[in-house]
């Protein structure tokens, strides 16, 4: 499975880039934003397997791709339809869409329907709580959020514990423990 690709990207058409790794070419596709070449780009992979094509969407942030497998899980969402999403505007735009139940922003993507985009709603409004406070994680976050997986949370648990919290990664893993499970 590839999970990342770094090297150089050129635009290969109005969906895609082609990221050279060491001579070996890579159509990935990408949403709008990450359109775009590069000397030097990492992307973070998702990996879509049929029996007539092996097709790699990239994402510049890892956050984007965690939405992204998110929306995936939705029924009726496939990975066009995700990454069509995706280009609706930034991840907290989306984020913030779904959370308020605004399926009109929803349908602006291409193939999304009214019952699609309700259904994305219904699904993900809960979800995409972490996802929002995770779009924003520095390094010390990412150290309290290792911490809490390390003593059996999941992430989406642990970014939510971890999200009103403040100082060292000591002092806020404490908080997050006294107000958590």
């Amino acid at each position: 499975m590839i999970g990342m690709l770094r090297g150089t990207t050129t635009v290969f058409d109005e969906q895609s880039v082609m990221i050279d790794v060491n001579g070996l070419g890579y159509q990935v596709y990408v949403s709008t934003p990450d359109l775009r070449a590069s000397d030097s780009d990492t992307f973070f992979i998702a990996e879509h397997i049929t029996e007539k094509s092996h097709d790699l969407y990239g994402f510049r942030e890892k956050s984007a791709l965690q939405v992204y497998h998110k929306l995936l899980s939705v029924n009726g969402v496939g990975p066009k339809m995700g990454l069509s999403i995706l280009n609706l505007g930034n991840l907290s735009d989306i984020i913030h869409a779904i959370q308020q139940g605004d399926v009109a922003f929803l349908t602006r993507a291409s193939g999304v329907g009214k019952r699609v985009a309700e259904r994305v709603v219904v699904d993900l409004r809960d979800k995409t709580i972490a996802f929002d406070s995770a779009i924003t994680v520095g390094a010390q976050d990412d150290e309290a959020v290792e911490a809490l997986l390390a003593l059996g949370y999941d992430r989406d648990d642990a970014v939510v514990m971890l999200k009103n919290t403040e100082g060292t990664t000591e002092q806020r893993l404490t908080q997050a423990l006294k107000g958590g499970k």
